[in-house]
């Protein structure tokens, strides 16, 4: 504990250290100088996940039985444990957009405080294994128009947090490829395919994959895979949301505009 933070235990300790909330902005006095800078209100709304979800991609689970969903029993993720914030909607949602569309970094360290949070709170590191944190890459023309990377801003602070090295050049996007929103499943494959590409310094390293949102999986998968077939030792996924698709939709064709 650094100078400052034994400080702020002190005027926690007084009353003194009041923080005005990441998401709605109201004052609040949290609990530790090492909790996220969310007020309970909001912090409760952001983490809340009512409904049960696949262990291994998030997705919605809309039956009781077992711990996986359809697509992942069809067709196993290449990566060995995942962990998502919570599921794309609410204020959760809301928060990520403002953050990711307003240029907001603050959110961004907020954020990644909060999935550095669960993390430790779930016990996902597997014992004895030492990560690097990956962030998912942009292609580098997205990165000039936007301006900064969210997966990399958030990947900052997890790494902080989880004491681990940050690597971004272990992956990079070598491939400018549209949204996957409005794609079919056999299209969004194909969208991504041969798009990243994994610096062979990744060989036997254990990697924390980090993505913002996951829609369909296929881009983590395929980031997932390169990793791996490059000789990493092992990924473990973790996106601070998934967005709850409707199955049947995603393997329709899209509609036309």
């Amino acid at each position: 504990m650094d100078l400052l933070d034994i400080l702020r235990e002190h005027w926690m300790a007084l009353r003194l250290y009041e923080r005005r909330c990441a998401a709605c902005h109201v004052p609040f006095t949290p609990r530790s100088s090492t909790d996220a800078p969310f007020c309970p209100s909001c912090l409760a709304a952001i983490v809340a996940n009512p409904h049960p979800s696949c262990r291994l991609c998030g997705q919605r689970l809309e039956a009781a039985s077992g711990d996986l969903c359809g697509e992942c029993l069809r067709t196993p993720p290449p990566w060995d444990n995942f962990l998502m914030l919570g599921p794309y909607k609410g204020l959760l949602r809301e928060t990520i957009l403002q953050a990711k569309f307003h240029n907001d970094l603050a959110l961004l360290d907020a954020l990644g405080r909060l999935l550095a949070g669960k993390i430790l709170a779930t016990g996902s590191l597997a014992p004895g294994r030492t990560y690097c944190v990956v962030p998912m890459p942009v292609h580098t023309r997205r990165l000039q128009e936007r301006g900064f990377s969210q997966c990399l801003e958030i990947g900052r602070r997890l790494a902080r947090d989880l004491d681990l090295p940050l690597m971004p050049a272990l992956l990079c996007k070598i491939r400018d490829t549209p949204s996957q929103r409005t794609l079919s499943r056999k299209e969004r494959l194909h969208n991504v395919a041969r798009s990243f590409a994994a610096d062979p310094d990744v060989a036997g390293r254990h990697i924390l994959l980090l993505d913002d949102v996951m829609s369909t999986g296929a881009t983590v998968r395929h980031a997932a895979a390169s990793l791996l077939e490059q000789g990493a030792a092992s990924v473990f996924a973790v996106v601070l949301s998934r967005d709850w698709l409707d199955q049947k939709a995603c393997q329709a064709e899209p509609k036309q505009l």
